[in-house]
């Protein structure tokens, strides 16, 4: 059996990072008002109590660095039961080769353009 990888050992790539972090949303009881009115009267707005209710978690994407292919790792892929699905893992020399970073080559690009235009693109949709 042959198999294609997207990149070989002694390859350079450029790697990518994802970060958690909470976004402050508008509040959809009072438009950000901090009060609603129920007959003529003016109260605090239930969902303004603690402002963790307005926040969100939310990822933002960025390039981490680049690095060069050390390992090349293919295994079976059992989750889907069928034993002929390989799944293909890179180690980086930078992130560690034997007992670092196992990377996807959906993280990976061959350039820090593709690099950049990937975490701007999935930054975008995280709005």
């Amino acid at each position: 059996m042959k198999i294609e990888t997207k990149y070989s050992n002694g390859d350079l790539v450029w790697y990518i990072g994802t970060d958690a972090c909470e976004r402050l949303m508008a509040c959809k009881t009072c438009e950000d008002k901090k009060e609603i009115e129920i007959k003529g009267e003016f109260f605090r707005c239930p969902s303004c109590v603690t402002d963790r209710r307005n926040n969100r978690w939310a990822y933002r994407s960025y390039v981490r660095g680049s690095s060069i292919i050390g390992k090349v790792i293919f295994s079976h892929e059992y989750k889907y039961h069928d034993p002929d699905v390989i799944e293909i893992q890179y180690m980086l020399e930078d992130t560690g080769i034997g007992s670092g970073t196992l990377w996807y080559e959906n993280k990976l690009f061959s350039t820090k353009e593709e690099a950049q235009a990937w975490c701007d693109k999935f930054n975008s949709e995280q709005v």
